[in-house]
């Protein structure tokens, strides 16, 4: 039996997010005096009797309807500085049981002794909640009750603030098409979801779900490749010895791979050739995905490395989720309050996330409903 009882949770409304070249802080449209922060967070969950809803476990808490206001969020406005992190390397939390999930950044420009991945504690929004339903249901999310879309009027009027600054004095934007990348922002967002303290997990279709809301139907997302993070036009390289123990330029692989003794390089096209620089224009908007292989270094060779995997994240689209086989179950029992965590964050590792929505805004509302009783 479906029961069509709705949990709705909204939040982020009319938020400003800021974005800096994916997975890079080399920002090329705004000065670091710029950078817009969101100044309201506000979560309203209202719900039937049947299902109740709280910030904390005690069951005297539990109401109908909870309004949380800025106010709460005030001392850690640094926190809500949207900028891309990654679901990557979940693997590692999950197995430990974590509580909430961890994302990384790949933003760091290559090093040789540096960090394969970096956790990081800001750049997105992240709220634990309780659910309390009065038998035993399963509690999922219900897409026709959620929304995730671009604040296409605030996105407007950036669009206009923009075209009129002197940072817009070189590129030469129309309003239509500063407004058009401000509303791509929506292509790179993810909310994910996170059921603590599940006695069962088999009969659960994963404890920890990722939603992208505008996936379509075969689009995979991977965590890992070659990156323009320094923003100069050209991939990311470091000094690597060859087999021949001679120290070569050589470029860097970013993110979560399976085995990184199996990457393999071509050598170099133009053994100690001094590379001239690009254009600024060629590379100002900032897609760090987008880059010119040096001549100078050896450059991946992804074809000859033979059994290398990223690891792809693996998101549910929203299809997926009114899937019964594929959708989100979180098991609510009789008075017991279910803990979960919600995540909004942008992804990084998507291809969309590029500097061009940079300073975009964005909606976004959860709606869960009751889906059927607990077998």
């Amino acid at each position: 039996m479906n029961i069509k009882r709705r949990l709705i949770i909204s939040s982020l409304v009319s938020t400003t997010a800021l974005i800096a070249v994916s997975l890079s802080f080399s920002i090329a449209w705004y000065s670091s005096g710029d950078r817009l922060s969101i100044s309201a967070v506000d979560l309203s969950v209202k719900t039937d009797p049947m299902l109740k809803v709280s910030t904390s476990n005690e069951l005297s808490t539990f109401v109908d309807e909870l309004n949380l206001n800025s106010d709460e969020f005030e001392e850690e406005s640094e926190k809500f500085l949207f900028k891309p992190v990654s679901s990557m390397f979940r693997g590692d939390w999950l197995t430990e049981d974590a509580d909430k999930p961890l994302f990384y950044d790949s933003s760091f420009v290559a090093s040789v002794d540096g960090e394969a991945k970096l956790e990081t504690n800001q750049g997105f929004y992240q709220k634990k909640l309780y659910l309390l339903t009065e038998a035993p249901y399963y509690v999922g999310l219900d897409v026709k009750g959620s929304l995730f879309d671009n604040d296409e009027a605030a996105n407007h009027l950036r669009a206009l603030e923009f075209h009129a600054s002197k940072a817009n004095a070189e590129l030469q934007l129309s309003v239509d098409e500063i407004e058009e990348s401000l509303n791509k922002l929506r292509d790179c967002l993810r909310v994910s979801i996170l059921i603590n303290d599940v006695e069962d997990t088999s009969k659960i279709h994963d404890r920890y779900n990722i939603i992208n809301p505008t996936k379509k139907e075969d689009e995979k997302v991977y965590f890992g490749g070659i990156l323009d993070n320094d923003n100069d036009g050209y991939y990311d390289t470091v000094p690597m010895f060859d087999e021949n123990n001679e120290p070569v330029e050589t470029e860097f692989i970013y993110g979560e791979v399976n085995n990184r003794s199996l990457i393999k390089y071509k050598a170099p096209e133009i053994p100690g050739h001094d590379d001239e620089k690009l254009d600024p224009k060629a590379h100002i908007q900032g897609n760090c995905f987008e880059g010119v292989h040096k001549k100078s270094a050896r450059t991946f060779d992804k074809d000859s490395s033979a059994g290398l995997e990223f690891a792809e994240e693996g998101a549910l689209s929203l299809s997926d989720i009114e899937d019964s086989e594929k959708g989100i179950l979180i098991p609510c029992y009789p008075n017991q309050p279910r803990e979960i965590v919600v995540s909004i964050y942008l992804e990084g590792w998507d291809l969309d996330c590029i500097n061009g929505t940079m300073g975009a805004s964005f909606n976004t509302k959860l709606s869960f409903k009751i889906l059927r009783g607990l077998i």
